[in-house]
């Protein structure tokens, strides 16, 4: 893996602070991945989602070798692929 697909390993979780702002903190709290401005009844949904991507990506990882070779559905198979490859950095 080269530094551009590396991230910061989860699970993160989403903080609310005063500053009008979710923060999205690694796992030991202690680092900010990533912010998301308050303002929208979206915007804590955005927050969940973007904190939950490093679980996401390895439960995807996981179904892709599970099925690797297998019975997976071929356009499954695909999406499942471009969707790593989207996560990685690895799609342009």
């Amino acid at each position: 893996m080269n530094a551009r697909t590396q991230h910061t390993p989860g699970p993160w979780q989403v903080n609310d602070n005063t500053l009008g702002e979710f923060s999205i903190l690694n796992s030991r709290g202690d680092m900010r991945v990533a912010t998301v401005a308050f303002g929208q009844v979206a915007d804590t949904a955005n927050a969940r989602l973007i904190a939950s991507a490093p679980d996401l990506l390895a439960v995807l990882e996981q179904v892709r070798d599970f099925w690797a070779g297998g019975d997976a559905p071929e356009a499954l198979e695909n999406a499942i692929h471009a969707a790593i490859a989207r996560a990685k950095g690895e799609n342009k």
